[in-house]
């Protein structure tokens, strides 16, 4: 039996949101997950865009990344997107991390993981926004 492409990524994206959902031993709701990844997927052609991530620590301020749920979105996107791209002010031990102003300028969408206070005053140059938080007020939020 010949598998499909879509079907393999399909799968591991499935695992990826297995991995996302399991926390120091507690279970996660998994549902705003996949809502918002239906969400995206219906509304864009994600294959075809580079998403930027805003805040990859586990909370607001902080730069702990220990059980920070912004990598493991990070993981299940990199199956979907062409590109991934992630800042944070506050964590310092990711190589891969890059300046907020290149990531905004780069990225198709941004999605808010962490609401770090400087992404209220950030310009995100018009660019379409998920907040699930609620956080931003003048931004193009589209979820």
């Amino acid at each position: 039996m010949i598998v499909h492409e879509d079907q393999r990524r399909g799968r591991q994206f499935q695992r990826a949101l297995d991995d996302f959902a399991r926390i120091d031993g507690r279970v996660i709701d998994r549902a705003g997950l996949l809502q918002l990844v239906d969400d995206l997927r219906r509304s864009y052609d994600v294959s075809k865009m580079t998403v930027g991530l805003l805040g990859m620590a586990f909370k607001a301020e902080i730069d702990d990344t220990r059980a920070s749920l912004s990598y493991k979105l990070k993981r299940s996107l990199e199956m979907m997107a062409r590109q991934v791209l992630t800042t944070d002010p506050f964590v310092t031990t990711d190589p891969a991390l890059l300046p907020l102003e290149q990531v905004v300028a780069r990225s198709d969408i941004l999605i808010l993981c962490t609401p770090h206070s400087v992404y209220a005053r950030a310009d995100l140059k018009g660019k379409p926004v998920v907040d699930v938080w609620g956080f931003l007020k003048n931004a193009n939020v589209v979820y």
